[in-house]
């Protein structure tokens, strides 16, 4: 198996893979898989008599900010992913929660989402509500003012829109639309 991104020279350098385990210039000693969602690898060889890793020897070497332009994120991303192959490798769910500094639920939480959605199941969930989501709302509330933030949500879950009760209820505080009274006043 040949993986290369096409966007990147090869001028790296070349890491052997041993028991699918690589030494990354950046993270340590690591599993091979953690090579494919990393934004410093070039290319990777694991078919051929000696499996290896190329990579950038380091993040100033190249504009990351083309590849991955959130690095907190790219960062987070590694260390969930990290302690799910931690959890797999030592056989022991605690040991490894211990380990990486997180709790049994925050693993599991991460488990369920990489098993449903692969990589992208790890990503921090966007929690903030859209001006677009926001504009919804409202325009809800004020065709229907005695509606609170439970019905306004059943209406926009009909829409496709997933939000929380507090969520919407923080949404019509903030536009002066809180309680009933203020929503049957206006």
């Amino acid at each position: 198996m040949f993986y290369q991104d096409s966007n990147w020279d090869t001028s790296g350098k070349r890491h052997t893979v041993v028991s699918g385990r690589v030494q990354c210039p950046r993270r340590g000693d690591v599993t091979v898989d953690l090579c494919f969602i990393c934004p410093l690898m070039d290319s990777i060889e694991l078919d051929g008599d000696e499996p290896s890793v190329v990579c950038h020897p380091s993040p100033s070497d190249v504009s990351l900010a083309a590849r991955q332009p959130e690095r907190s994120e790219t960062e987070e991303l590694y260390k969930r992913f990290e302690v799910l192959l931690l959890a797999q490798s030592l056989g022991n769910v605690s040991q490894a929660c211990r380990e990486a500094g997180i709790t049994r639920k925050q693993y599991y939480k991460y488990k369920r989402q990489y098993e449903a959605e692969g990589f992208a199941g790890l990503q921090d969930r966007a929690r903030k509500v859209t001006s677009s989501v926001a504009s919804q709302i409202l325009q809800i509330s004020r065709a229907h003012p005695s509606w609170g933030c439970y019905r306004i949500k059943n209406v926009l879950q009909k829409q496709g829109i997933v939000l929380s009760p507090p969520s919407i209820q923080q949404v019509l505080i903030e536009s002066g639309r809180g309680t009933r009274s203020d929503r049957m006043s206006s």
